[in-house]
């Protein structure tokens, strides 16, 4: 199924989740405050043409802006729909790694934290653990052959 390139890969996207969901949060604010500007919009436009209108219609321009308006909020309920299944889909592998780095051997877990989420350098890793360069990559090989098996039991087969 996967290469360790691509547990690697699923390793820096946990190791960047805390900022991935921060982006999320951000990008659903922005659509809600959009959302909001609409639908003030919206009111506005009913509010100010409708009532000129003898029949009580509102008029072609004005209905025009608030069939815009409309599709205008239903394209951002739809991105917002979309960030909440791509951050509940990234939660659900967040804890999935989480629990599988909690089984591997302090020493692999502690490296693997310190790679791909801190963000640290093979050499500072090296320092930081008393152990040479080599024998971090050693270290980070062997909690990511653990990790990939593990993935390999609870993610979907790729063909």
């Amino acid at each position: 199924m996967k290469q360790r390139g691509s547990t690697r890969q699923e390793l820096e996207i946990w190791g960047f989740a805390p900022n991935i969901f921060k982006r999320f949060t951000n990008e659903t604010n922005n659509y809600i405050k959009l959302l909001k500007d609409l639908y003030l919009s919206l009111k506005i436009s009913t509010d100010s043409y409708g009532e000129g209108k003898s029949k009580g219609g509102i008029s072609d321009p004005t209905a025009s802006t608030v069939e815009r308006i409309a599709q205008r909020a239903k394209v951002y309920k739809e991105l917002l729909q979309d960030i909440e299944n791509q951050e509940a889909a990234l939660k659900e592998k967040v804890q999935l790694i989480d629990s599988i780095l909690m089984t591997l051997p302090v020493k692999q877990r502690e490296v693997i934290v310190y790679r791909y989420r801190r963000r640290y350098e093979w050499n500072d890793i090296a320092v930081k653990f008393e152990m040479s360069s080599r024998q971090a990559h050693r270290v980070e090989a062997a909690a990511v052959e653990r990790i990939e098996a593990e993935l390999k039991k609870h993610l979907p087969q790729e063909e």
